[in-house]
């Protein structure tokens, strides 16, 4: 068979553009995988290592340069004392009738079992497609720093307290709940309070307490 020249010029330039074109995606690839395993600081603060990996540290004799992570492995968190924030998620219709800047927190670090203290800054919204979830959003306290340190990427008890403007009674539940069952169960816990103190005002039900204003205070 008859071998024409330019037929096999073009077939092995053919094969040099497949070539080339295949070197090229993979060095896209590299390069783009490179930019995933790259991590940058989103802001200034102190690196602190997982707990998995701060322990393989002090196992080892000598800290190394290079450590071996898993992939998907959480391998440290920044950490900045002007940013600490308390998230609440709660689906309770009890916090939505409260004015946000009367909400105040309280979460027990999980360690020391201090309280840390926040104040209400935002409420951020999610729309997860059956419903609209509301995280409220809490800045610490700086008395309550020290210990926020120790809670960061937690999931703690949290508190959640209304601040009122001037005070009221606070009565338990569990101290009024059998002194008219009756009128509780159909009349609900303002029903049961003003029974209990002709002319009081419910001014706020709680899980726990009611804060009730009696008749003879203005």
């Amino acid at each position: 068979e008859k071998l024409d020249p330019e037929t096999i010029e073009r077939e092995l330039k053919l094969e040099a553009d497949e070539g080339e074109l295949q070197i090229d995606r993979k060095r896209k690839q590299l390069l783009a995988l490179e930019k995933r395993s790259r991590l940058v600081a989103g802001f200034e603060g102190e690196l602190r290592l997982s707990d998995s990996l701060r322990k393989s540290q002090i196992a080892a004799k000598s800290p190394k340069d290079l450590l071996w992570v898993k992939s998907n492995e959480h391998i440290a968190t920044i950490v900045n004392d002007e940013v600490y924030e308390i998230s609440v998620t709660a689906s309770s219709p009890l916090l939505a009738e409260i004015p946000t800047e009367n909400l105040l927190v309280f979460l027990q670090e999980g360690k020391t079992g201090r309280l840390i203290a926040g104040e209400y800054a935002r409420t951020d919204e999610i729309d997860s497609g059956a419903e609209i979830i509301r995280n409220y959003i809490f800045t610490i306290r700086k008395d309550s720093v020290d210990a926020a340190r120790y809670s960061v990427g937690q999931r703690n008890l949290v508190h959640v307290y209304r601040k009122f403007s001037r005070p009221y009674r606070m009565i338990h539940k569990k101290d009024i709940a059998f002194l008219a069952s009756d009128i509780l169960s159909t009349s609900g816990w303002d029903g049961l309070v003003r029974h209990l103190w002709q002319g009081s005002e419910v001014i706020q039900v709680g899980p726990q307490t009611i804060a009730v204003k009696p008749k003879d205070e203005n």
